[in-house]
């Protein structure tokens, strides 16, 4: 009977870890093993910020977001996937451990949502209506 309930327990363990295994990874509130992801605003005017990876462009529908203002980041321990460049607006983001990055949405109608990777820092640096 003690095997039986034995290859019981291994065989509900195995089940289970298929099951978590198998499930897709998706951005969200949780970060992951290697840390969060986390956007700073160094800049002089406030970023659009998003809990969720968002389609890339236009609205980001049903994601927790916030505006950070200037000197301003996300919270502590908590995964903020995306920032959205304005439209009209040119943006210099440092993704560190420095890669930077240029978003030149003048002359644009619309905004584009930049993702930040796990566990990625963007700190973005720089906005400008006029010049990049």
């Amino acid at each position: 009977m003690k095997k039986r309930i034995a290859a019981s327990g291994v065989a509900v363990a195995a089940l289970i870890s298929t099951v978590l295994m198998s499930s897709p990874a998706q951005a969200g509130p949780q970060c992951d093993w290697t840390g969060c992801s986390e956007t700073i605003n160094q800049s002089a005017y406030s970023v659009y910020v998003a809990r969720d990876w968002c389609d890339g462009v236009g609205a980001c529908s049903g994601s927790p977001t916030d505006w950070l203002a200037p000197g301003e980041r996300t919270p502590d321990g908590q995964d903020w996937d995306t920032f959205r460049v304005d439209p009209g607006w040119c943006y210099r983001v440092n993704f560190n451990p420095g890669l930077t990055r240029t978003y030149d949405r003048r002359g644009s109608s619309t905004g584009l949502w930049v993702k930040v990777s796990n566990p990625e820092e963007a700190v973005v640096e720089f906005q400008s209506r006029s010049s990049c």
